[in-house]
């Protein structure tokens, strides 16, 4: 299944109500660690996506007042939201932190 590129905090609220539970990237093209980290999320993406889970990827500088919203200062930042509220998040370029909070999802 495809990761949603939000463009819009409409997008982004838009998403989160029709799906329970997001994974939101929040990245930068000109970030070189999110481009590393983008397989990884695209592997999990194609996981997760028939159970159910949506993804998505914010570009902070496109909507950057989404990033504000939700204190992004490092990139990647990775959220993990549950009926619209965060219950986990990664605030780095590491795949294993990535993998950890993946299992922890799954355990919810």
């Amino acid at each position: 299944m495809a990761i949603t590129t939000i463009e819009s905090v409409d997008d982004f609220i838009k998403l989160q109500k029709s799906n329970s539970h997001v994974i939101v990237d929040f990245h930068a093209v000109w970030c070189a660690p999110c481009k590393a980290m983008a397989p990884f999320f695209q592997m999990h993406a194609d996981e997760l996506a028939p159970r159910g889970v949506a993804f998505a990827k914010v570009d902070v500088d496109v909507v950057p007042e989404l990033a504000a919203q939700y204190r992004v200062t490092t990139i990647p930042t990775f959220f993990f939201i549950k009926d619209g509220q965060p219950i986990d998040e990664v605030r780095s370029a590491t795949p294993n932190k990535l993998k950890e909070a993946f299992a922890r999802l799954q355990l919810q």
